[in-house]
């Protein structure tokens, strides 16, 4: 209730407005734990905490555990600061710096022009691949072109996702791709390919996908596929404005992949 007297006298003041939340430190705050270290530094904090009070409220059988349990905690943290002494924080730098060296040069190795021969040939029996390196994320890009049996672009489609593991030379990839007779259906699948290396370098592999109609969800192929790395004079016709050298060249590589496969039968 106001004092009216109060008032009229001039001795009333309103209430102080209630102070903001100062928000600077919780920011600072999020931003350290945006690291491996100042979450794991997070985390161990909220259980000192939590044990602290337990140890101050609790009956004394929990306060015991809770005494133990922080107590178990430096202990933990004394053999982590040992380790890290010994080793060194230069060690671990070192040990994820290699890797991803290793997954550099390896999609590196792996960048280039490929024909993928797709088994069963329906509807698609060769596709056309560019594999570019994406340092953003530390893996590739693929960009594709499939043909059917006639010659004709059966499908163009993307990776959206790649994962590379160097020590095995094997990709895994999602993509999606629209066929441009029927552009409302939507595709999309996984691949795995397996790559070979020999003196001369990364020059074959081979591999499966699945490919998912979105409209019929229930309509799951898989197929294998076999790579061989294009030559310079095949990228510059795949490259070309000329449809009819395309169609042809791709022609003659449906032949030759046929002719292939009888010879290993």
């Amino acid at each position: 209730m106001i004092n009216l007297d109060a008032k009229r006298r001039g001795e009333y003041r309103m209430p102080d407005r209630p102070r903001q939340l100062d928000v600077s430190n919780w920011a600072e705050i999020i931003r350290a734990t945006k690291t491996t270290i100042g979450f794991f530094s997070l985390i161990v904090l909220a259980v000192v905490v939590t044990l602290g009070v337990l140890i101050f409220t609790a009956n004394d059988v929990i306060q015991m555990v809770a005494t133990y349990g922080i107590i178990g905690i430096f202990v933990l943290l004394i053999v982590v600061v040992t380790i890290f002494a010994k080793t060194g924080p230069e060690d671990l730098f070192k040990t994820v710096v290699g890797r991803t060296n290793r997954a550099e040069e390896f999609c590196n190795k792996f960048a280039g022009c490929w024909w993928e021969t797709i088994t069963p040939s329906e509807p698609s029996a060769l596709s056309f691949i560019s594999v570019r390196p994406h340092p953003a994320t530390g893996t590739v890009r693929m960009l594709g072109r499939a043909y059917s049996k006639d010659g004709k672009i059966s499908v163009n489609w993307e990776s959206v996702a790649c994962c590379v593991n160097p020590d095995e030379n094997k990709i895994f990839y999602y993509w999606t791709g629209i066929h441009p007779s029927t552009p409302g259906e939507r595709h999309e699948g996984f691949g795995e390919i397996s790559l070979y290396e020999s003196s001369s370098g990364i020059n074959r592999g081979d591999g499966i996908f699945s490919n998912t109609n979105l409209t019929e969800v229930a309509s799951v192929t898989k197929r294998s596929v076999r790579l061989s790395r294009c030559t310079e004079k095949e990228v510059a016709v795949m490259r070309s404005d000329d449809s009819k050298q395309v169609t042809e060249l791709v022609l003659t590589k449906l032949g030759s992949s046929e002719s292939r496969d009888s010879v290993l039968v």
